[in-house]
C-alpha cells in the first residue's frame, strides 16, 4: 500500500472525518472509540461501505473493531506516516516551519484542520509521544522530552528561523526545547501554545493558583487502570485506550513536572473558553516578557475542530506575522 503524501493525508483525513461526523451526528476526534461514542454495528458497516467505495480499500467492521478510531483508519488505509513520532502535514510554503508538539495522549490528525485553515503558505510538522504510536516506554520527563525534539528539530532543520508551539502539555515540553535550541544558538522567533496550563509546581509558592478543570482529571486511578498504564507504550493497545492512558501519565508529569527557565522570547499564549482565567494568571511567571495572551472559543480540544478551529487558525496565523513582519493579505 501506497503511503499518503502530506496533501493526501489532509485531503482524505478531511474527507473521513466528514463521514464520521455524518453516521455519528458529532465532532470527529481523531483518536474517540467510534461505538463508545454512540455508533452501533449497522453505522459502522454504512461508513465502511461508503470508505470502500471512496478508497477502492476494504476495511471489515472485524478489522474496524480491533481500533475503531479515525487514527486507525487512516492508518490502514494509506497513512501510515501517522504512526511515526514526527508527521509532516505541510511540507511546503514561504515561511518557517511551525513545530508543534501534541499534547498528553495527543496525535498528529488533531491539527490538521489547524493546517489546512493556516494555508499553503505554512509548512507544519508535528510530534506525538513516541510511546503512543511505537513501542517505546513512556517518556516522564518534560525536560529530557524537550531536549530530545531540539536536537530533532535541529537536525531536520539546521539553519534558519524556527517557530515552535504545543498543544497541552506539549507547550510545556517545547519551552524545554526552545531554550535547548537557543543554546545551540539558533533563532526562535515565537514561541506559540494552545491551551497550554501550568502546573502546580512551575509557579511560585506564594502565588499558586489552581486549575479547577485540569483537578478534575487528576483521581487515583484503579488497579487494572494502573497495570495498563505500566505497560502503556510497550503493549500496542487500541488508539482510544493508548490515548487514555498517555493522557493520565501525563496528569501526572503536569502535577509534579519543574519549570523551565522563564522564556524571555516573544510568546503567543492561546486560551480556549475551557480555562482562560487560569491561563492569564499563570503564563505572565513562565514568559515574562513578550507575552500575549488570545482568547478563542471553544473546550481543550474544540478549539482544534471544525467547529472553532478558524478562531485559533488566525490567533496562530497573526502572531506569525506580527514577529516576522509579514503585512496580512
Amino acid at each position: 500500500m501506497t503511503t499518503w503524501s502530506p496533501d493526501e493525508l489532509l485531503t482524505h483525513e478531511e474527507w473521513l472525518a466528514g463521514i464520521w461526523r455524518h453516521h455519528l451526528h458529532r465532532g470527529a476526534n481523531p483518536v474517540a472509540d467510534f461505538f463508545a461514542q454512540g455508533g452501533t454495528a449497522a453505522s459502522a458497516v454504512a461508513m465502511l461501505s461508503e470508505i470502500t467505495e471512496h478508497f477502492g480499500s476494504a476495511v471489515t467492521l472485524e478489522e474496524f473493531r480491533r481500533d475503531s478510531s479515525l487514527q486507525g483508519l487512516v492508518r490502514r488505509l494509506g497513512g501510515s506516516q501517522v504512526g511515526e513520532e514526527l508527521v509532516t502535514l505541510r511540507s511546503t510554503g514561504s515561511r518557517p516551519p511551525l513545530y508543534l508538539v501534541a499534547g498528553a495522549g495527543g496525535v498528529a490528525l488533531q491539527f490538521c484542520a489547524l493546517t489546512r485553515s493556516l494555508g499553503p503558505d505554512q509548512p507544519l510538522m508535528v510530534f506525538q509521544g513516541r510511546s503512543m504510536v511505537t513501542r517505546h516506554a513512556p517518556e516522564y520527563s518534560l525536560k529530557s522530552y524537550g531536549r530530545r525534539i531540539a536536537r530533532e528539530i535541529n537536525r531536520l532543520q539546521p539553519t534558519g528561523p524556527l517557530i515552535l508551539g504545543g498543544h497541552s502539555l506539549g507547550g510545556l515540553a517545547v519551552l524545554h526545547t526552545a531554550h535547548e535550541l537557543r543554546r545551540r544558538g539558533r533563532e526562535i522567533v515565537l514561541v506559540v501554545t494552545l491551551d497550554c496550563f501550568p502546573g502546580p509546581h512551575m509557579l511560585p509558592r506564594a502565588t499558586r493558583v489552581t486549575s479547577q478543570a485540569a483537578q478534575r482529571h487528576v483521581k487515583r486511578p484503579e488497579l487494572s487502570v494502573l497495570v495498563q498504564m505500566a505497560l502503556a507504550g510497550w503493549w500496542r493497545f487500541p488508539t482510544p485506550i493508548q490515548c487514555q492512558l498517555h493522557f493520565r501519565i501525563g496528569v501526572a508529569r503536569w502535577m509534579w513536572a519543574r519549570p523551565a527557565p522563564p522564556w524571555e522570547g516573544h510568546t503567543t499564549v492561546i486560551a480556549s473558553q475551557w480555562e482562560a482565567d487560569y491561563v492569564a494568571q499563570t503564563w505572565p511567571y513562565l514568559a515574562p516578557r513578550h507575552l500575549d495572551i488570545v482568547g478563542v472559543p471553544g473546550t481543550h480540544t474544540s478549539m482544534l475542530s471544525v467547529e472553532h478551529v478558524e478562531a485559533t487558525a488566525d490567533a496562530v496565523r497573526t502572531s506569525i506575522e506580527r514577529v516576522l513582519d509579514i503585512s496580512p493579505d
